[in-house]
């Protein structure tokens, strides 16, 4: 826990300050702009790779203790192909776990700063927001997913840069390693016609229809996918069905954990008339962050929904650091850029605090 605290520390350095060399000396002087180069990215990438094995707890346990056990003998997973691939490639230098975690760590890691460095909207606070929640860390043990959302971050930001074939690519290979990044079909579809008011405005009515009506919702969607034949999708079921999670008790400690996107989602409606025309891609950024803000809520009805909402954590970061940035004068932007930290770093220690003195480790 005190080493995640340590990388914390040192984002927050990486991302303010950058060292030049003033004769025979270097020093340290502030960043007017994000511009690391590739070979910080590249160390800091390594350095959550080891950290990602520095924290493994013996015997595996949880998520990781599967994929372990999947990986050493060499079982093919039925759903995703990219994770298949990925075991086919480190298999061959060795059968040791420890190489798949850190490999799947130092790529997410990797591939989120890539795109931070590409993306022209993200300010000095973004890479800080990121390692505040719990995006690096989802790296540790959702090797399936962690992957769909790098992706989905460079994807993101490539489609916002009408950039829409190389998106579509990433896309691809975003639901080749995790299926449910299938959902970001619909909302990028919505992003795209976001500038149009009454399209923007039915998608955020359907969003809360979905939350209001989610159990009815639901059972006719996954009848309707299952009919497709679509094998990727066949455990549905288990997770929407009669005998599914579903069925369990309302779950309000989860939906608590997004008061960080709720705060997002009103600060952005609030402040929309005076930044609109401020703030590049507006209305797309709300349309992704009242989607996050969503898919937690509907955690209330389904724990895992929020993992829905977790392609779309990077470019909403990238939003919430432009709204802190418009006015660097204005006491509500720095009392909301204020209140975000804090709330993602309190459940981000929070959830740390319970995996390494209750769990003992990842």
């Amino acid at each position: 826990m005190l080493g995640y605290i340590g990388i914390i520390i040192l984002f927050a350095l990486v991302e303010r300050y950058t060292l030049y060399r003033d004769g025979n000396r270097i020093k340290l002087q502030s960043r007017q702009q994000y511009n690391v180069s590739i070979v910080t990215i590249i160390l800091l990438s390594l350095l959550f790779g080891l950290y990602s094995i520095a924290i493994t707890r013996i015997p595996y346990a949880l998520d990781r203790a599967y994929y372990a056990l999947t990986f050493s003998e060499n079982w093919v997973n039925p759903h995703s192909v990219g994770l298949n691939l990925l075991y086919a490639i480190l298999i061959r230098i060795s059968s040791d776990p420890k190489i798949l975690f850190f490999t799947v760590t130092f790529l997410c890691t990797l591939l989120v700063l890539l795109a931070h460095k590409v993306n022209h909207e993200a300010k000095l606070n973004t890479l800080v927001y990121l390692v505040l929640s719990e995006f690096f860390i989802y790296s540790f043990y959702f090797l399936k997913q962690a992957p769909a959302m790098a992706l989905a971050a460079i994807a993101t930001t490539l489609l916002l840069q009408e950039k829409k074939l190389l998106a579509l690519l990433l896309l691809v290979l975003a639901i080749l390693f995790h299926e449910s990044a299938l959902i970001i079909i619909p909302v990028y579809i919505l992003i795209l016609f976001a500038d149009i008011p009454w399209v923007r405005r039915s998608s955020y009515i359907l969003m809360v229809l979905v939350v209001i009506f989610f159990m009815p919702f639901t059972k006719v969607l996954v009848g309707l996918l299952e009919k497709l034949a679509l094998e990727s999708l066949s455990d549905l079921s288990f997770y929407f069905g009669n005998a599914g999670l579903i069925g369990e008790p309302i779950n309000i400690p989860t939906t608590l954990k997004g008061v960080p996107f709720y705060l997002i989602t009103l600060y952005g409606f609030r402040r929309r008339k005076e930044y609109i025309d401020r703030i590049q891609h507006y209305d797309q950024y709300m349309v992704m962050s009242v989607f996050v803000s969503i898919t937690v809520l509907l955690s209330a009805y389904m724990y895992w929904m929020w993992r829905f909402g977790t392609f779309f954590f990077f470019p909403i970061f990238v939003f919430a650091s432009q709204l802190a940035s418009v006015n660097k004068d204005d006491k509500q932007d720095r009392l909301f850029s204020l209140l975000l930290m804090a709330s993602l770093g309190f459940w981000t220690l929070r959830y740390l605090w319970r995996m390494f003195y209750l769990n003992g480790g990842f």
